[in-house]
Parts: C-alpha cells; structure tokens; sequence
C-alpha cells in the first residue's frame, strides 16, 4: 500500500512539472489513474520556423508506474508516414525499457521531439505510389551503401598488394640459393648441357688465362706509348 500510493505522488508530481514544461500542450485527461495527452511539434509556435510535422503523444500511467512500463500511443497529427510513426514507437518502447524505475515522460517526448525536429519536411505523400517509391528510394540507398563498401574494400586490397610489390621480399643467403637453383635449372631446360664437349684441364685453363693477362698488357703498354708520343708532338709544336 506504501508503495501505491508514493508512485501515485510520484506520478502527480510529474504530472504537474509536464504541465509547466508543456504549458497549453499538455492536457491531463485523468488522475485516476493517470492519463495525459502532449502535443508535440518541431518548434515552439511563434519561433518563426513552420512545422511540418506533428503528433501527440498519449500516457496512461498503471499502479506500479515508474517501477512499470507505461502505456503510450502516438497519434500523427500532421505530415508523419506509417513507418514514421513505426520507428516513433520503437523509439519510444526503447527509452521507457532503459529508465525503468525513474519519471520518463519527459524523457521519451523529448526524444520523439528530437526526431519531429530531424525530419521536419514538408509535403510528405501517404499515397501508395509515394510509399512504394520511397521503399524503392530506400532499397536504391542501401544498394548503394554496399556497392561503396564493396568498392572501398577492393581499393583497400589493391593497396595492400600494391604495397607488398613496393616492399618487395628481403635478399637472404637462402631466398638466393633457392634463386639461383630455379635460375640454373630454367637455363638448363632451355639450353641442356653439352656432356659430349670436352672440360679443359687445370692446366690448360692456367695457360689459356695467362695468355689473355699477357695480350692485356701488351695492348696497354702500346696504349701507354701512343699516348706519350703524342704529348711530345703536342709539346714540339708549342
């Protein structure tokens, strides 16, 4: 009985401060139990800012309320569609489920005022035409969303290998060794070794080098000479 009757000062009490907030837009239909309409717009009449849409949101307080969930209905008054007043509602079931236990009206005509003010647009077409190419609109959006996220995804994925080529992979003794023996078995598919040539001896490859050491030098001592003698003609005629 305790616990009645301090919801039910509890619920008078919020009651009377809506009354002061909400002034001529709120309307207590009964205190027993408590019950109340609100009309909420956009903006304050008299702001100079038209509001296109409107709606009045009505509570129906049981015993138990704020330790319950009240009962609410929201009733399009102005410029609002069916899946409108659909996500209002779902709005609204979500507020009161989280402040269970403290005043919430308040809370909760706040929050729908909020989305009044959001979508605050004019001109908005109930017919079955106008619904169906807004499902389209909103079917197209989404469509839209997934492509994007597609193609951002892909560009992310060329990045990435675009960045493994800029790295390139680390030169180790063993990526050459495993390099070279791909290199060499490649040259010896396209070019198989002759088994019938005969391999030079040590020695003849000592004598065959030494050969080609000496003709080296001779070129360049008779490099060295012509250069000289063409000095000393330079000088000559100086």
């Amino acid at each position: 009985m305790a616990d009645f009757e301090a919801n039910l000062e509890e619920q008078g009490m919020e009651a009377e401060a809506l009354e002061s907030i909400f002034m001529d837009d709120f309307e207590l239909v009964s205190s027993s139990p408590f019950q109340y309409k609100v009309k909420l717009r956009p903006f304050p009449p008299g702001d100079g800012v038209e509001n296109h849409v409107e709606l009045t949101f009505e509570v129906t307080c049981p015993p138990e309320y704020p330790e319950a969930i009240p009962t609410m209905t929201l009733i399009n008054d102005k410029g609002l569609s069916e899946e409108q007043i659909e996500t209002l509602n779902e709005m609204a079931a979500r507020i009161a489920e989280e402040n269970i236990g403290m005043a919430m009206v308040y809370t909760i005509g706040e929050e729908l005022r909020e989305y009044l003010e959001q979508n605050n647009r004019p001109g908005v077409d109930n017919s079955m035409h106008a619904k169906m190419m807004r499902r389209e609109q909103d079917k197209e959006q989404a469509e839209a969303v997934v492509v994007q996220e597609e193609a951002d995804e892909a560009a992310e994925e060329a990045e990435r290998q675009r960045q493994k080529v800029m790295d390139g992979t680390p030169c180790t003794p063993e990526n050459f060794a495993a390099w070279r023996a791909r290199f060499e078995a490649d040259m010896n598919a396209i070019n198989p070794p002759d088994d019938s040539a005969q391999q030079p001896t040590g020695r003849s490859y000592f004598a065959n080098t030494s050969e080609a050491l000496a003709a080296l030098e001779i070129s360049a001592e008779q490099e060295a000479a012509d250069a000289a003698a063409a000095l000393e003609a330079l000088e000559a005629k100086a």
